[in-house]
């Protein structure tokens, strides 16, 4: 959910956008580059606050459990498209690359999530986050909800 310059909100359904690419690199230190293709999401928006709403339906602890894998990226944009890395020397995501998020059930399965602090114009994500072991991923969670924030007018 978000607020337009006329002052109304609104709401739009995400659809899950899979990488056009992946690459694992790293010989010592094991990393994972994933590709969006085009270097903006089709979703604009103006918000730098926007709220973002999942149902979860009856089985609310397996979905809770899921819905806080999920973590709110800046993606890193390229010449045609959009990337996000992970792994590297902090095994994982890189601190700036994160943005902490906070997440409030408003009611019985539906759980709403948004950034802990407005986020800045760019590229984001919400990428569900993989299985790592021993400093390596595993299994990459392979879907992302893409959007952008523009710089307001």
């Amino acid at each position: 959910m978000f607020d337009s310059p006329d002052g109304q909100s609104h709401m739009n359904r995400m659809r899950a956008v899979n990488p056009t690419q992946v690459a694992r690199g790293g010989l010592i230190i094991p990393t994972f580059t994933a590709e969006l293709a085009e270097q903006h999401a089709p979703l604009q928006i103006l918000e730098a606050n926007p709220k973002f709403y999942a149902y979860a339906g009856e089985d609310t602890a397996t979905f809770e459990a899921a819905v806080k894998r999920l973590v709110l990226v800046k993606l890193n944009v390229k010449k045609k498209a959009r990337q996000l890395v992970i792994g590297g020397i902090s095994a994982g995501l890189e601190e700036n690359v994160k943005q902490e998020m906070t997440f409030v059930e408003v009611k019985n399965g539906v759980l709403m999530m948004a950034p802990a602090k407005p986020l800045v114009p760019g590229e984001y994500a919400l990428y569900e986050a993989g299985t790592w072991q021993h400093g390596a991923l595993v299994q990459d969670g392979g879907e992302y909800f893409d959007f952008g924030v523009a710089a307001k007018p």
